[in-house]
């Protein structure tokens, strides 16, 4: 018989005010809360002029000059990128037992949502997981 062992991990992440825009800032908020986590306080700007425009976790096409990656190794931080592109279909439990493994080691991740009031092909929103 398999046991499953079952625990609760809360990263101390602080809650954080997105500023408000018709084009996002959610993914900039998210950087500044990992930031906080680890003691280092980001503007939501910074993290917009470092990436040349709104933080989103992927490129919109082949010539999309915003790099979400490049701008987390110029703020400093390590990262593990969910590889979504390679991944087999469908990614649900995969995707979710690799946040799973990232917050039981202490790392803070990020994931992206559709909402139902919203539309966009891609994603509707990022936050913190």
């Amino acid at each position: 018989e398999t046991v499953t062992q079952q625990r609760t991990v809360l990263l101390d992440i602080p809650a954080r005010l997105q500023w408000e825009n018709g084009h996002g800032y959610c993914g900039e908020t998210a950087i500044q809360s990992f930031g906080l986590y680890y003691g280092a306080w980001i503007s939501q700007k910074l993290v917009r002029d470092i990436n040349k425009g709104e933080y989103l976790l992927q490129k919109l096409s082949v010539d999309d000059y915003r790099d979400s990656t490049h701008t987390l190794t110029v703020l400093h931080f390590t990262y593990n990128e969910w590889n979504w592109e390679n991944s087999v279909q469908p990614q649900f439990d995969d995707f979710c037992r690799w946040i799973k493994r990232s917050i039981i080691q202490g790392y803070p991740a990020m994931f992206a949502a559709y909402l139902l009031y919203l539309q966009d092909e891609n994603y509707d929103h990022i936050m913190p997981a």
